[in-house]
């Protein structure tokens, strides 16, 4: 069980330094504009300069950075009351004080699974990018659309993962505090 609590937090800090390194790779081997934005059939639709664009892309990373491996401090922090459980009988148990530490590493932990996710595809895009010359003008929509579309899939499968799996479920011998 060891292993496995720290799996999430080492894919997500692993996520992160791909997509500094795949930031420090654009800004090394840019020699014109880069890319910035793509329409829906791979044309691209606008270039910047490759500092601004590694700039954007290290602002955006960092954003979502804070936002997931911040979750294991604030995550205890939110009210008993703002948390949404599927019933009265889960949300007792896991806002309970008993289990409440449980219950935020758990959700920390998700959201570092999320992030490492979010952070790869992030790192795709900017590799995408920083390797399409703006001369071409062009990329096979597949390279945008399969891994947007596995992102989509592989978040909404850990979500019903989350929702529908036994990760959150209350013991049966669970018998609420009078």
């Amino acid at each position: 069980m060891r292993n496995g609590r720290h799996a999430s937090r080492t894919a997500f800090w692993a996520s992160c330094l791909v997509f500094v390194l795949s930031l420090v790779f654009v800004a090394a081997t840019s020699d014109g504009d880069v890319p910035a934005h793509f329409d829906g059939s791979g044309v691209v639709t606008r270039t910047e300069s490759p500092w601004s664009f590694v700039a954007t892309m290290a602002g955006v990373g960092l954003a979502l950075g804070v936002l997931f491996a911040g979750a294991r401090r604030w995550i205890r922090y939110i009210p008993a009351q703002m948390i949404n459980l599927p019933d009265p009988r889960a949300h007792r148990y896991w806002t309970h004080p008993a289990q409440r530490a449980t219950f935020d590493h758990m959700i920390a932990e998700d959201l570092e699974w999320i992030g490492a996710a979010t952070i790869a595809l992030l790192t795709w895009m900017t590799v995408v990018a920083g390797t399409t010359g703006s001369d071409d003008g062009s990329v096979s929509t597949w390279v945008l659309a399969a891994p947007t579309v596995a992102y989509v899939l592989g978040i909404a499968g850990y979500a019903m993962y989350v929702i529908r799996g036994g990760k959150y479920r209350v013991p049966e011998d669970y018998r609420p505090p009078s």
